[in-house]
């Protein structure tokens, strides 16, 4: 995770602008290479099974007309860049900068440049955000209990990805970096800044999932006294809840064309399926699942084999302990939520472990 300050370098075939008011804790930066860094975010989620995992669809610039729920990704033929995606696995996707492979950035850089990309322009954006952003962050700060103001917050505006990235802070004198996709709003700002803060209590010390955070995220930017102070610079009909995206079922025809797009950029959706067991070690898409100790593969490998009923509680228990007396939801709960970042540490999506409410763990 990313816990220290820094600053953009200048860019490579690209500037950056940083013409905010100085009063404002918020700076603006776009360059060719932020573009470049935001299209490695993306593909290390491509690569996990994240997007395909929490029903995001991942599709051509072009489709935001027919939708802003998808993920936005461009057609470059990222089968010309060596190892392309197992270079991307190596992201780093809770910090900024994502990467440091220059020759990988330099790369994306080009095609980019090639592709004649343009600066979104967002002027009336940053108009509505320089006039909301001290009465949003004064009640973002109340709400969340933060002693200490929120220092500096960086928007990388973009083409590309989701409406908000963002990465992970453990306190507010660190820069909340943001990846703003070009036709979002102030509400998915502050949505923004509230994932960043809330990123690490959520998912990491209480065990949660990308989608019971996003539910509580939700709430606080459409439901709460924040909401109720958006609403006084924008509608609330320009907040669209993620949650809301990852629970409906996105439709057929765009569902198809995304699953032919991914397939084109050499990716292809194999979800649960893709996990394997060869003896007693864990393997995904034919790959093996390193360090993980013992009791993580014996949890993992009972998982692979209930691929269709959920694996109790209890079952989990009897791995970690060696008596009963010794039990506790809580440890099971730390336990899974470590093996989730052993996942994603192998370029997996820790969240094909999923959480059955009172039951146990299951593989989806």
């Amino acid at each position: 995770m990313n816990k220290q300050r820094f600053r953009m370098r200048p860019a490579i075939g690209g500037t950056y602008q940083n013409d905010v008011d100085k009063n404002m804790k918020t700076r603006w930066e776009w360059s060719v290479e932020t573009e470049a860094q935001r299209l490695i975010f993306i593909a290390r989620n491509i690569a996990t099974g994240f997007y395909e995992r929490n029903s995001f669809l991942v599709l051509p610039p072009k489709y935001l007309k027919k939708s802003s729920e998808i993920i936005v990704f461009p057609e470059i033929e990222v089968g010309k860049i060596d190892k392309f995606w197992t270079r991307v696995k190596s992201a780093k996707i809770d910090r900024y900068p994502v990467s440091n492979d220059r020759e990988l950035i330099e790369l994306i850089v080009k095609y980019l440049t090639g592709d004649k990309i343009r600066e979104p322009e967002i002027d009336n954006l940053k108009i509505q955000w320089e006039r909301a952003e001290k009465d949003v962050l004064k009640e973002i700060e109340r709400i969340l209990t933060i002693t200490s103001s929120i220092q500096a917050i960086i928007i990388h505006p973009s083409n590309f990805g989701a409406s908000v990235s963002y990465n992970v802070v453990k306190n507010t004198s660190a820069d909340i970096q943001l990846f703003l996709r070009f036709d979002q709003n102030i509400h998915t700002i502050a949505e923004g800044v509230i994932s960043s803060l809330l990123h690490d209590n959520l998912i990491v010390r209480m065990g949660g999932t990308f989608k019971e955070k996003e539910f509580l995220i939700d709430w606080l930017v459409g439901e709460s006294s924040i909401g109720e102070i958006l609403r006084k610079f924008e509608p609330r009909s320009k907040f669209i809840p993620t949650s809301r995206t990852i629970s409906k079922k996105q439709t057929s025809e765009l569902s198809e064309v995304s699953s032919t797009f991914l397939q084109k950029l050499g990716r292809s959706r194999v979800g649960a399926a893709g996990f394997s067991l060869k003896g007693k070690n864990p393997y995904y898409c034919s790959e093996p699942l390193r360090n993980l100790n013992w009791q993580e593969k014996r949890a993992l490998c009972l998982m692979i084999e209930n691929k269709d009923r959920v694996v109790e509680f209890d079952e989990i228990g009897q791995i970690i302990y060696k008596n009963d007396a010794e039990f506790s939801l809580w440890a099971v709960a730390k336990f899974i939520q470590r093996l989730r970042e052993k996942l994603e540490a192998n370029g997996v999506s820790g969240d094909y472990i999923q959480t059955v409410r009172r039951r146990g763990y299951t593989l989806r």
